[in-house]
Parts: structure tokens; sequence; C-alpha cells
């Protein structure tokens, strides 16, 4: 019998278990150590069979009249109407495996939260005793991620530099103070939403605006809510390696950009159309500006975790 828990799960010490990883694509090695006895490796066909017969379970879109063959784990990518199903070997179904509890694996989960290269748990296997197969996963998050695997930019290789990273930002989390990793919580759970919801995008306009800034001084038009977050975040790409990505903009500038985001979310937050083609064209589209939005907020929370005073300090000035 399967149950479904959510959080962590301890089981006996000689059970191991495994969890899907749902949008690897493919890894720049046989396998990587996220952690003692938690390697990333691709599934066994006992492994793969589990998935498969899990994912039916729960109805997961496949190809339309084509039942779960050919599910987006299955077939190429961008190939439109004339889908084409992968050779076995060449399947994207990836794994954690792990001996004892799951705490790692959400551990692991809210690190990619924060990670440049996302990688998305779909749910957890495991025996907890003999005959009684158990499952953890957090259904909100699971039925998104099912339903963006069907779309281009979902899937993502895997290389060490991606690996070193996560661990990094895992033990960060580990010492971090208690109010980042409830920010940290929070922009896991916003993953529970459609992803082009505009309830989403000004779920991380609120968290960037928990972290950067402070209630303006009324009497002063240049404490602004806007202002602070344009000159605050100005301040803080100058001391990135990663810059935030303004390409898809066509070269207009970082003020420009974020004024019209905040116009963006006032129009969202005031029961407004945004118009893409008018006011608004320098974002492109809403596909666009939730990108910006949702790095900008990894990238702050990344640099939180590094330097917690100065963004405590940033936020008061």
């Amino acid at each position: 019998m399967s149950y479904c828990h959510k959080g962590a799960v301890k089981v006996t010490e000689d059970a191991d278990g495994f969890a899907f990883v749902m949008n690897v694509s493919s890894l720049d090695a046989t396998s990587y150590e996220l952690a003692p006895k938690f390697m990333l490796r691709r599934g066994t066909d006992e492994e793969v069979e589990r998935i498969r017969e899990m994912l039916a379970r729960i109805n997961v879109d496949g190809v339309p009249g084509f039942g779960f063959e050919g599910a987006p784990w299955e077939r190429k990518l961008h190939e439109g109407a004339d889908w084409k199903l992968l050779p076995k070997q060449d399947w994207r179904y990836f794994v954690i495996s792990f001996e004892g509890s799951n705490k790692t694996i959400e551990d692991l989960g809210l690190s990619w939260c924060l990670a440049s290269t996302e990688l998305e748990v779909g749910f957890t296997l495991f025996w907890t005793a003999p005959g009684s197969n158990a499952m953890v996963c957090h259904p909100d998050r699971l039925f998104q991620m099912r339903s963006l695997a069907k779309y281009g930019g979902f899937f993502r290789n895997v290389t060490r530099a991606d690996i070193e990273e996560t661990k990094a930002i895992m033990s960060q989390l580990e010492l971090g103070d208690a109010q980042i990793q409830n920010l940290a919580r929070q922009l896991q759970g916003l993953k529970g939403l459609p992803h082009d919801s505009s309830l989403r995008f000004l779920g991380y306009f609120a968290l960037l605006e928990s972290v950067l800034t402070h209630s303006p001084k009324p009497e002063d038009r240049y404490d602004s809510i806007t202002r602070q977050v344009q000159k605050k975040l100005s301040l803080l790409n100058s001391r990135w390696a990663r810059k935030i990505d303004y390409g898809p903009f066509a070269g207009a500038t970082h003020e420009k950009i974020w004024s019209k985001m905040y116009e963006y979310r006032s129009k969202i937050a005031h029961g407004g159309t945004a118009d893409f083609s008018n006011d608004l064209k320098v974002l492109k589209g809403v596909s666009e500006a939730l990108t910006l939005i949702r790095e900008t907020v990894k990238s702050v929370l990344r640099h939180a975790l590094l330097e917690p005073q100065l963004l405590r300090d940033l936020r008061e000035c």
C-alpha cells in the first residue's frame, strides 16, 4: 500500500529509497554525491518502472491519444505534432538514491529553490516496513511541475558546478538565520501556484520588498518603494559575478525596466489588465517579467546567506 506523507520520514537503518528528480535531462558525470549516501544518478530499470507506475497513478499527462507512453520523460523535446519516442536508454528518469531519513531530500529541495539551476523533486519512494511502500510528496508543487514538464525550458543539464553550488547553498541555509530560512520556504511555497499566475508574480515582489525595503517616509518622494528597489538592486548587482540578465529587454536601462516592473505589479494588484504591446512593451511579456523577478529574488536571497548583516543594513537605508 502506498501512503502520501509531507516532509521528512524516518525509515529503518537498512532501508533504502529514492527521490524522482523531475527535470534532469542529462548529467555531466555518471553520478554526483549530494551528501553522504545521497547520490544523483540515472534511475535503474526497477526504479523507472516504479516512477512510471506512480506517474500514471497520479494522472501525469502523456501525449494525447497515446496514454502514458510518450510522456515528456520519454520523448524528444520540441517536436511539435511530429513527436518521437526516445530510446529507452535515453529516457529522462533521474533519481537521488539514499538510505535512512529523507530529510536531506527536503533540504536539497529548498536549496534548489535558490540555485541557478533549479531541480525539482517530484516525490520520494521507499519501504517503511515489509510490504508497505511509502510515498512522500508535496501535491501542490507536484501538480504544477507535472504541468510544466510538457513545455520547453523545463529540463536541465546538470554539471559539477551546479552540484557544488547546491551543496554550498544547503550548508549556508543550515547555518543561516531564521528569517532567511523562512523567506526561502516562502519562495518554495510559490511553486504550488500555476507558473503564470499573477499571484505568483505578486508573491515574488513581496519577497523582494521584504528583504530590501523599509516603509517609505511619506514626506520623502525619493524614499518610495520603487526607488528603494531600483537603487538597492543596482548596488547589489554591481557586487555580483553573475549579473541580473537584462538581455531580453532590448537595451532598456535598469531604472526603466524596474519602473515598468512596478507598473505591471500595480496593474495586477489593482485588478487592471497588462498591455505588453503598449505601456509595458519593454517587458516583452508575462514570461519575461516573471523570469526576471524570480531570478532577482533568488540572487538577493543567495547574497543574504553570504552577507546577512549587509542586507539588514541595506534594508534600513
